[in-house]
């Protein structure tokens, strides 16, 4: 019987053996020049003998020249040009095999507690050891807009690939609950706070008090200002005596100096002095914020292990910084030498969030022992993550953080355009899901019939809204800017996260109306075309483990949008319905087995597989 991870390494192996047999290579040669061929349905696999002849010496050319590959029961096409072969191989021998390993596998469940579950194409990479992966977090009293989008369903995406290749993932989101902006918040609150607001929608409220507060202070700070030009105009600038000198002196320290500006100072200052009334008011606004953002992660399919926040080691951070230098101004950084310095306390004793960082990665390695830390934040952060990984590994003459063997990586990722209003407002997620939805809702009623059969259509809608950002998002590298396409995330057509919804409806379709499954799929019934397209199914674990090395979502993209070209593509030729038992019965396993792997990929990208739209 197959194991449950029989894929292409297994056949590419057999290929290898075959050619060790049947030809003057090495196994070593073998396996140097055998490679899966990227022109699917042309070839299996290129046998490159020039990699060969680039890497050995003596006698090489002679044993090449010997290389005679010809059509048998095992190459069924073998095609030359000059060191290179192309061939297919007797896909029958190896269908049954690829069926019944799919078949025997777990369906991917991103709650599962188990760290050994038995998924087609993990081959138990991980081994049950831990990653602890920080994203998404946001900052309390801001609403979700759509710049925090990428860093959100990326972190999912790495969360459920980890978790698929049986790693134990540990998902935190860090959030940005400390800091002078908290000062703003609660001075603002006392001034345009309203208690049925903040209960009926905390976010949208603390953030409405936040921007009333921030114009409050930049019109304090203008008027400010323009009183203390009127006042140093008169002043007779050169030559000052020394009267003249002393006031010349205070205007410019007034210039920064603002009524609101000192009250937030003063309001942060009393949280981290551990004021009692003002913490119980911030960790109310935490908590109600908190709360909002679950209801958003849950649209988009995402659960968080740890509720952290920068708040949880304002004081630890003070206690790790003990080996950091001093600073004229009292202030503490560590000199990274060409990297520059990380300054990690200010001049009047107050943390930064670098300090916070460097106290959240002890924290993290002390609770959860993981073989890695992975950070997914925006490109923008690069100099930083190579600042905080340097003090973390010791590399600046300063003590080592964390155990041999640990890796620390900082997965990120480029910016999003076109995401705010003509006016310069930010577009916030929860419309764009609330645009996406409505005209998802457009198109499908347009089919009266299926619109009916649909049981929550609302539900439906929000799906297809999510499945299609999450494919606009991710299809492409990671690394390179893109524009915010609405009408394009708004589209059921193209290479869309619609298409994919459609066809693994499509597939349920004919599973719920065909409920036999045959224990063995007969491979001698099926066409070409199926046999190509059980093949392709073997490829499913390379694309995981493509996009695991890389962390780059487009490669099992890009793998699941040809699976669903193919699927699509037989729909018309592989009927089932109708046909003689034993045919309709192999037909239906290649589907059946389709749908399978498609439904494991789109979860693994974070959608959720409809059975109805």
């Amino acid at each position: 019987m197959a194991h449950v991870n029989f894929d292409i390494d297994d056949i590419k192996n057999d290929l290898i053996e075959y050619l060790t047999k049947k030809t003057p290579l090495t196994r070593k040669m073998a396996q140097l020049a055998t490679e899966v061929s990227k022109n699917f349905g042309k070839s299996d696999f290129t046998i490159q003998l020039a990699k060969v002849l680039h890497s050995e010496k003596n006698g090489i050319k002679n044993i090449i020249a010997d290389v005679d590959l010809q059509v048998d029961d095992f190459l069924v096409e073998v095609s030359k040009s000059k060191l290179c072969y192309n061939v297919k191989i007797d896909k029958t021998r190896y269908c049954d095999r690829i069926y019944t390993a799919i078949m025997s596998s777990e369906v991917y469940d991103a709650e599962c507690m188990s760290h050994k579950a038995r998924y087609y194409g993990s081959k138990n990479m991980g081994k049950g050891n831990t990653i602890a992966i920080d994203f998404s977090s946001p900052n309390i009293a801001k609403k979700f807009h759509a710049g925090h989008l990428r860093t959100t369903i990326l972190g999912n995406f790495l969360s459920n690939l980890y978790k698929y290749l049986n790693f134990k993932v540990v998902r935190i989101n860090h959030l940005g609950d400390w800091g002078k902006q908290f000062g703003l918040v609660g001075v603002g609150f006392k001034k345009y706070g309203n208690e049925d607001e903040l209960n009926k929608d905390a976010i949208k409220h603390l953030l409405e008090v936040y921007i009333k507060i921030n114009q409050d202070l930049r019109e304090e700070k203008d008027a400010m200002e323009e009183k203390l030009t009127s006042d140093m105009s008169g002043m007779q600038i050169n030559g000052l005596n020394s009267s003249q000198d002393e006031k010349l002196s205070e205007f410019e320290k007034k210039r920064n100096v603002s009524k609101i500006d000192q009250e937030a100072k003063d309001y942060f200052a009393a949280l981290e002095r551990g004021d009692e009334e003002k913490m119980k008011q911030w960790k109310r606004f935490r908590s109600l914020s908190i709360e909002k953002y679950k209801v958003l992660y849950s649209t988009l399919n995402i659960k968080f292990d740890v509720y952290g926040g920068e708040s949880l080691y304002a004081k630890a951070g003070l206690e790790v910084i003990g080996d950091a230098e001093i600073d004229t101004d009292s202030s503490m950084f560590y000199d990274l030498g060409e990297l520059g310095k990380l300054v990690v306390r200010k001049s009047d004793g107050s943390t930064l969030y670098s300090t916070r960082d460097l106290a959240a990665a002890e924290d993290r390695i002390k609770s959860y022992n993981p073989v890695k830390l992975v950070y997914v934040v925006a490109s923008q952060q690069d100099l930083y993550f190579k600042q905080l990984f340097s003090v973390l590994r010791g590399e600046c003459g300063n003590k080592r953080r964390i155990p041999d063997g640990l890796e620390l990586e900082h997965i990120s990722f480029g910016m999003v355009n076109g995401l705010s209003t003509r006016k310069g407002n930010l577009v916030f997620l929860e419309d764009i899901i609330d645009a996406a939805k409505e005209a998802m809702h457009n198109t499908m009623i347009k089919n009266k019939a299926k619109y009916d059969e649909i049981e929550n259509v609302e539900d439906t809608c929000t799906t297809l809204a999510v499945s299609a950002m999450i494919i606009q998002d991710f299809g492409a590298k990671r690394a390179i800017n893109y524009t915010f396409d609405m009408k394009r995330n708004t589209s059921s057509e193209g290479e869309t996260g619609p298409y994919l919804q459609y066809t693994h409806c499509r597939l349920m379709s004919i599973r719920k109306k065909n409920s036999v499954l045959c224990a063995k799929i007969d491979a001698d019934l099926l066409s070409d075309d199926a046999l190509n397209l059980i093949f392709y199914l073997s490829k499913f674990g390379t694309a995981v483990n493509e996009s695991y090395t890389t962390s780059e979502p487009c490669k099992l993209v890009t793998y699941l949008m040809k699976l669903s070209k193919q699927v699509n593509s037989l729909f018309s030729t592989l009927r089932v319905f109708g046909e003689e038992e034993k045919l309709a019965q192999a037909r239906l396993a290649v589907f059946e087995a389709s749908r399978k792997i498609l439904n494991n990929g789109m979860k693994i990208l974070g959608m959720k597989p409809l059975e109805r739209m």
